[in-house]
């Protein structure tokens, strides 16, 4: 190039200037890169040699003189491009203190990204940025910086072990805020490795509540022995181990851990409420009802506690208890909120129901139906109630004898729920009956008999209860005469070929057995139907090309029978019938 400036004379003179030029400012931009390197490649961002400078600011932060301490750390380094120690990490450091103390959140903010920007690998800032993103609750970010802090801790430092099992809990903790339970347990399991923490119960705790939390009860079980062989009488790690036995339906293991937990901590609710509940759950329903008693004393707004120390209250038929407990449940968790209470309205109307106040149990069940169903779904259009709901809101119109309403809120349940139909029918049935919708009566039981379902015969008094008019009662009773004498005889194993009509079950074929077939039947209440009933039955026995043998009992006509005794009662009904009975019964 300087050759090439001699040749040139003034042209070549201006060349060599220019290549001055460029080469220093070549080795200046070379230095600030090299600074910037030396800026980005430190450890720790407080060097001893930054110290001597920032005396006056520290003496201030030692003297609690926030204020003053933070106007002159934010004019000595504002951040890294103004103010005169714009390039020292340990006035950013101790600017970001005395932000803090003087509640100068911004100015604390930008002094630790100062501080990060100039010393990265600073595991102490990682650590405060953390907690500065779990005050906003910023928690995926407060984990990160937790886990770099980790990631550049020091290993030959002193605390080094404790240090490192701090980062690591911090960022598991952070993961837990968000319900990250497969990255927090990661985190925990890097706790574990530090001698800090394999020794901590409280982290063995926090692992085997994540893994509960996860479906994984044999982990969460293990979780919870580690944690109590360190701390053998720690009364929650007891009761979180006893709620895993519950969820394995091992109440018995249960029940001895939460007495010792009730035993070492008697003034705390979760004790006696899960021991209420383990013996709950094996049927204790006396031991139940105490511990529920003691819940409820130590924390009475608890709404789940006075529902379930109802509900032991009325299985013990304490329905005075029971129904005190259950109106003061559906009160505190229908107090705060449009929806919820669901359980506790279902109790106390089913209450209501056994105690034959059908209205009371109407009024609850409506309400349920109101704050559980569709009234305050937030897509109201796509919403559909539930069948259970309008089941038991249908037999609490049926006890008061609302047919028609008791047939909607009964056939609605059945609709929404399929499953219902055995639980339901029978109640629909006597609905449509006392409506005289007979055709509706026959496909319900056929519809029973199609879907496989045992068969349940009602009670007479079910029937008599709705107050239904004679002749009603009688097309009842016929029409369940007929099916159950259809699904009896349907159940020979002969390969039985379905006929249309009543009775018509039977079977052909020479495999067909004869059959002993026994009729109870009270001769003072046959009337009309009933009798068409019965020689239905009586008659059907000459099907199939077999004669079976018919026995009547007539309990009206002799209401005691003794053992062996019994041939011969049914004599009133084969006289009144006369002529018409065929050979084969007696």
């Amino acid at each position: 190039t300087m050759a090439l400036s001699f040749r040139g004379g003034r042209n070549g003179a201006r060349v060599l200037g220019l290549v001055c030029i460029l080469v220093v400012s070549g080795v200046l931009g070379a230095e600030e890169k090299s600074k910037e390197r030396s800026k980005a490649s430190r450890e720790e961002c407080v060097q001893p040699h930054d110290i001597e400078p920032l005396k006056e600011g520290m003496t201030l932060v030692y003297s609690q003189e926030d204020a003053a301490a933070s106007k002159w750390f934010s004019k000595q380094c504002y951040n890294t491009t103004h103010g005169e120690m714009a390039d020292n990490c340990a006035c950013f450091y101790w600017g970001f203190k005395a932000h803090t103390a003087a509640n100068n959140t911004k100015a604390a903010e930008r002094s630790l990204d100062a501080a990060l920007e100039l010393a990265p690998r600073d595991a102490k800032l990682r650590s405060f940025k953390g907690e500065s993103y779990a005050k906003r609750e910023q928690f995926i970010k407060a984990a990160e910086q937790f886990k770099l802090a980790a990631k550049h801790h020091d290993p030959d430092a002193d605390d080094a072990d404790e240090e490192l099992m701090k980062h690591w809990y911090n960022a598991a903790t952070a993961y837990v805020q968000v319900g990250n339970a497969p990255d927090a347990l990661e985190c925990y399991e890097e706790v574990l490795k530090t001698s800090a923490g394999a020794q901590k119960w409280a982290v063995h705790n926090s692992v085997g509540l994540l893994h509960y939390d996860l479906g994984q009860l044999t982990e969460a079980k293990n979780a919870y022995e580690e944690a109590l062989d360190l701390e053998s009488d720690q009364p929650a790690v007891l009761r979180n181990l006893a709620g895993v036995y519950m969820m394995m339906e091992k109440p018995d293991a249960a029940i001895p851990l939460l007495k010792i937990s009730a035993a070492r901590d008697p003034s705390t609710f979760e004790a006696w409420f899960y021991l209420g509940a383990a013996h709950e759950q094996v049927g204790d329903l006396g031991a139940a009802k105490q511990s529920f008693a003691k819940a409820v004393e130590i924390n009475p707004k608890h709404s789940e506690a006075r529902r379930h120390y109802g509900l032991s209250c009325w299985e013990l038929e304490d329905l005075e208890c029971g129904e005190r407990e259950l109106e003061e449940a559906v009160a505190l968790a229908t107090k705060q909120s449009l929806q919820g209470g669901c359980e506790a309205l279902s109790n106390l109307g089913n209450l209501y129901l056994q105690a034959n106040m059908g209205l009371s149990a109407e009024k609850v069940f409506l309400r349920a139906l109101q704050r559980c169903g569709c009234s305050f779904s937030k897509n109201p259009d796509k919403c559909q109630p539930e069948g259970a709901l309008l089941l038991e809101l249908g037999l609490a119109e049926l006890s008061q004898r609302k047919v028609s309403a008791a047939n909607a809120s009964l056939s609605a349940a059945l609709e929404q729920d399929a499953l219902l139909e055995e639980s339901l029918l029978f109640s629909l049935l006597f609905a449509r009956a006392a409506l005289a919708d007979f055709d509706g009566v026959r496909d319900g039981l056929l519809r029973y008999r199609s879907g496989g379902q045992g068969w349940a015969a009602p009670e007479p008094e079910e029937a008599a209860v709705l107050g239904l008019h004679a002749r009603t009662l009688a097309i009842l009773r016929h029409q369940f005469a007929a099916e159950k004498t259809d699904m009896a005889l349907a159940a020979v194993p002969t390969g039985a070929v379905p006929l249309q009509s009543a009775g018509g079950w039977l079977g052909v074929g020479s495999e067909m057995r004869v059959l002993k077939i026994g009729v109870l039947v009270c001769s003072a209440a046959l009337r009309g139907a009933h009798w068409q009933a019965l020689k239905v039955v009586l008659r059907a026995g000459t099907k199939g090309g077999r004669q079976h043998a018919i026995v009547v009992y007539d309990w009206c006509q002799q209401s005691q029978l003794e053992e062996g005794e019994g041939e011969g009662v049914g004599e009133g009904v084969l006289s009144a019938m006369g002529g018409g009975v065929p050979g084969h019964v007696t």
